[in-house]
């Protein structure tokens, strides 16, 4: 539930923001990298789910040999992938295709946990699923602003990651301070 909330925004940010964040970081002559930025983004989402299956639930349960099976799957169609997308689409090819072995990754676990009867999506809880959703619709507002009224990348970049971590800061406000509070009463 806490990687929905900081992940589902973090992609949002990262694709919403990703042609500054290269411009930024990297410089212009990297511009082609906006897309396969765009994309890897996505597959960050499914890499956490499956990192959360495999490593949370598989590895203290003793599972381990349905991570490796996932993992291997996995890694043999991202090979097979590459071979048929890079010639074709060149980097962004490779994105999907990493993309695809992600959600492989996870979709065999997911499957795995079903046959051994374990929840995952059940844990799920929708209100943080509508917290995320607000968060990205925030920063889908900031981000119109900021294009609107700056135009520097750089200037737009500081001003969306300040209100990006102003948006957490105010959605998590409860938890930071009760966090505080105990790390100050363990003193």
């Amino acid at each position: 539930n806490y990687f929905i909330v900081s992940i589902l925004p973090l992609i949002a940010f990262i694709i919403l923001n990703s042609n500054n964040i290269i411009t930024v970081l990297f410089g212009l002559e990297y511009e082609n990298s906006v897309m396969p930025l765009q994309i890897l983004s996505i597959g960050v989402l499914l890499s956490v789910f499956a990192s959360v299956v495999t490593n949370c639930i598989f590895l203290p349960l003793k599972m381990e040999k349905y991570s490796l099976i996932a993992t291997s799957i996995s890694a043999v169609e991202n090979f097979v992938l590459n071979i048929f997308f890079i010639p074709k689409w060149g980097i962004e090819g490779a994105a999907i295709s990493t993309v695809i072995a992600e959600g492989t990754v996870f979709f065999i676990s997911y499957i795995y946990l079903r046959k051994k009867k374990l929840p995952f999506i059940s844990l799920l809880r929708i209100k943080n699923i509508i917290v995320a959703s607000l968060i990205v619709v925030l920063m889908c507002l900031v981000n119109r602003i900021s294009n609107s009224l700056l135009d520097a990348e750089w200037k737009r970049l500081i001003l969306e990651s300040t209100s990006f971590i102003l948006i957490y800061l105010i959605v998590f406000y409860k938890k930071i301070f009760n966090y505080i509070k105990r790390r100050n009463k363990e003193k």
